[in-house]
């Protein structure tokens, strides 16, 4: 992992990306490892970005900007290079990304994993992503609720078969930027030792997720999900996964990225096929009421530049392997297993917060799909 170390206004150590479970404790704790080892007095902001996973500012030591730190904490850290980045003040409260445009990441069209991250209340995204997000929004205003429930569906979705199920090992397909309660997290509360690999083709979520996911028993990994021959014969999916053993591959909120529905059905299927019995398949997609409100939601969509089908439930079901569904089987996924009392999600940035509960008022597209057993 690249470390940007940089100097910059003092203050006071700052995460702004706000997560509240281990990876910001995690992030606390190598700051204060790296504030000792480069005798600094006082470390400045410290933030998440997707190519150098940590940016700390040493106030006033630029001498100290450069060189090579040992491992800390679990970042396993090797080399420091400098950068410059604005001051900590201008950064406070923002979104790290508009301050600072990785190489190698494409900045100029939306990217479903940053959108994703918006709507979530995350940080690691950029104006175009945003901007897309508020289109989405602003004519199917039920959108930010429904990629909420999602998420909300995944802890779910991860809760059940962790404890429930006694699943241990995890796909998780598509997976998006690292954020609030992920797989291996939720996986943990219920199995000790949980196996989980996270697959997408985003170099930034290939880049954020290294930096974050480095137990032994993870792994992220940039690969084509439509091609999961070559997903389940990657090293460190070899390396992680037994699939002499139970397998859930999940492929939330992935299906209406690909458009073409022999790829999404032979993507489930080679994928289940794959598995040992007792796997599950775990799925869902954006889905219109009706075909003209599916085929608005996919031109908005292409409109902005993403890869993109919304299909009709009638159009979903049939690229489903059929396999023994879980109660309730295939349904909007905020109907799937409710529960009230589960963690929240973080709040979002105030633009979005007048389309919180726009669901309520009815819904013209909404995340269709369930869990489902191979016998």
């Amino acid at each position: 992992m690249e470390l940007a170390l940089c100097r910059g206004a003092p203050a006071r150590l700052h995460l702004l990306d706000g997560r509240p479970e281990g990876a910001a404790s995690a992030a606390l704790e190598a700051g204060r490892r790296l504030a000792d080892d480069f005798g600094i007095d006082h470390p400045g902001l410290l933030a998440w970005r997707p190519l150098a996973a940590v940016a700390l500012h040493a106030a006033g030591r630029p001498e100290r900007s450069r060189g090579t730190v040992g491992a800390v904490s679990s970042f396993k850290i090797a080399t420091c290079r400098y950068a410059e980045v604005p001051p900590a003040a201008s950064l406070e409260g923002a979104h790290v990304n508009d301050a600072w445009t990785p190489t190698g990441i494409d900045v100029s069209t939306p990217s479903p994993a940053r959108m994703y991250d918006y709507c979530l209340g995350g940080k690691d995204n950029y104006e175009i992503d945003r901007a897309a997000v508020m289109g989405f929004v602003t004519q199917f205003g039920e959108g930010l609720d429904v990629t909420r429930a999602n998420r909300l569906f995944l802890y779910r979705v991860v809760r059940y078969l962790a404890e429930e199920a006694g699943i241990r090992q995890f796909l998780d397909m598509g997976s998006g930027l690292p954020t609030q309660a992920n797989v291996h997290e939720i996986a943990r509360r219920f199995q000790p030792d949980p196996h989980v690999v996270y697959v997408d083709s985003d170099p930034i979520v290939l880049a954020h997720g290294r930096a974050l996911l480095s137990a032994e028993a993870t792994a992220v990994i940039q690969t084509d999900m439509t091609d999961p021959r070559g997903v389940l014969a990657h090293p460190d999916v070899q390396r992680i996964i037994d699939f002499d053993q139970p397998v859930a591959a999940l492929f939330l909120s992935v299906a209406h990225s690909i458009p073409d529905d022999g790829q999404v059905r032979g993507m489930f299927a080679a994928t289940a096929d794959a598995l040992a019995a007792g796997s599950f398949l775990a799925v869902s997609q954006f889905v219109g009421l009706d075909g003209e409100t599916a085929r608005a939601h996919t031109r908005k969509a292409t409109e902005m530049g993403l890869v993109w089908k919304t299909r009709t439930i009638e159009d979903f079901r049939p690229l489903v392997p059929d396999l023994e569904p879980v109660p309730p089987g295939l349904v909007d996924v905020a109907d799937w297993r409710p529960d009230p009392g589960q963690p929240a999600l973080s709040t979002v940035d105030e633009p979005l917060r007048p389309f919180l509960g726009a669901a309520g008022d009815g819904k013209q597209v909404t995340e269709f799909g369930g869990v489902l057993r191979k016998n």
